[in-house]
């Protein structure tokens, strides 16, 4: 697998290297109808992220159009931020939601499973060959310039990139599910969930066989992540405490090997448990001041607002303020993937809620001598490092503004 990495990485590298060579010593037209020089880079920066938008959309389209001939049906459909969801009722809803995982992607709701015949291959493969068929079509039936030169490429990276088997890409889904039974079942079950969420159904609502340990081997991959991920939320909302605690030290033990996607999520519920449940556990703190599981906390996700309570309740102390974290967060779950993911998020929040209110004013039994710094200790600290971040990236946007002047008024002089 080191070794597909290796090619995957090299033959991208190779292709952008080429692109450049082109635009660099080849007069294909450039802004000023030349060689591309220093004075083209104003321009091709911002033409090059439009290019390769364009190609987002064809790579996700490649998804929805094999999969379509297929037999899956449109759950949703997302471009960076932009994401259009098909409701139940067969509305076509739209929402903004960030996923920092993928800068594009096409759920849809698979055809009935059978072990031999189920149909993933082109679904999977879709969005790699629309990149290549498109990629190639422009090259041959449009004159070369930078601008048919540039989408090319960029098309022919995006199908080397997801085309070649690596972390948690079509390639290596593809790979797996080719491969192995249990895996083509695990992407099976994931699509089906998915489906059952966007209708509006909760885990406790779906039956009981999908949330069932599926052995694929000792290799760990994204897909064993993902349903070990499904298992603990059910697990959660039907109150299985063994099991989930099981489940949870058992992805904790191995995070390592977690595929980086899912990460945070497996510590936010982790967290989140023994904030709960273990209060004085140690791991609290290390998660609590990760750095990249706090990015999370700056976002409004809709899991944000329990995590937050819980901790200003178990680890604090503070009900008042946990309850009003609680109310004041009801708004972030419309920012839910699904229907269903924001009715999960409704029960627990009142579940958190109902719970925090029993137990009422907690005791001094909780051992606090390990507690971490508070809530808003923390943010004051991350506010103070987004303003410097952002005094720094105003002083980078005036030199580069200063620099462009310069080259314009010299181009001019020139001409």
């Amino acid at each position: 697998m080191k070794n597909l990495n290796v090619i995957r990485w090299g033959l991208s590298i190779g292709v952008t290297l080429l692109m450049w060579y082109f635009l660099t010593t080849v007069q294909i037209g450039s802004v000023y109808d030349g060689y591309f020089g220093i004075y083209d880079l104003v321009w091709l920066l911002p033409s090059f992220a439009l290019l390769a938008g364009l190609q987002v959309i064809i790579h996700e389209a490649g998804h929805a159009l094999f999969g379509k001939l297929t037999g899956y049906r449109m759950n949703s459909f997302r471009i960076y931020t932009l994401m259009w969801i098909w409701q139940p009722d067969g509305k076509i809803a739209f929402k903004q939601y960030f996923n920092a995982s993928a800068d594009g992607q096409c759920l849809m709701a698979p055809p009935d499973y059978s072990e031999n015949e189920w149909p993933f291959r082109w679904y999977l493969s879709g969005g790699v060959l629309l990149n290549l068929l498109v990629s190639i079509f422009v090259l041959v039936a449009f004159d070369l310039s930078w601008v048919t030169l540039i989408f090319s490429c960029v098309g022919l990276d995006f199908a080397i990139i997801n085309g070649i088997p690596a972390e948690h890409n079509d390639g290596k889904t593809l790979l797996l599910a080719s491969q192995q039974k249990g895996y083509r079942y695990l992407l099976y079950l994931e699509l089906k969930v998915n489906q059952l969420l966007n209708k509006g159904l909760v885990f406790t609502e779906m039956p009981r066989q999908y949330f069932e340990k599926i052995e694929t081997g000792s290799m760990r991959t994204h897909l064993d992540d993902s349903h070990d991920l499904l298992r603990v939320s059910y697990f959660f909302d039907t109150e299985q405490w063994d099991k989930l605690e099981l489940e949870l030290e058992n992805l904790w033990q191995q995070l390592d090997k977690v595929a980086p996607i899912y990460r945070t999520k497996v510590k936010a519920e982790f967290l989140f448990y023994l904030l709960i449940f273990h209060p004085d556990d140690p791991r609290i703190e290390e998660i609590w001041q990760d750095k990249k599981f706090r990015t999370i906390l700056q976002l409004e996700d809709p899991i944000v607002p329990r995590l937050r309570a819980a901790f200003l309740y178990y680890r604090e102390k503070n009900l008042s303020d946990a309850l009003d974290t609680l109310k004041n967060g009801e708004k972030f779950f419309a920012n839910s993937h699904t229907l269903g993911d924001q009715e999960r998020e409704i029960q627990l929040a009142h579940w958190l809620r109902k719970r925090m209110m029993k137990q009422g004013t907690l005791s001094d039994e909780i051992d606090t001598s390990q507690i971490v710094n508070k809530v808003d200790d923390l943010d004051k600290a991350e506010d103070r490092r987004s303003l410097i971040m952002f005094a720094i990236l105003m002083i980078v946007l005036v030199a580069i503004a200063h620099w462009a002047c310069i080259f314009f008024v010299d181009l001019v002089s020139i001409k």
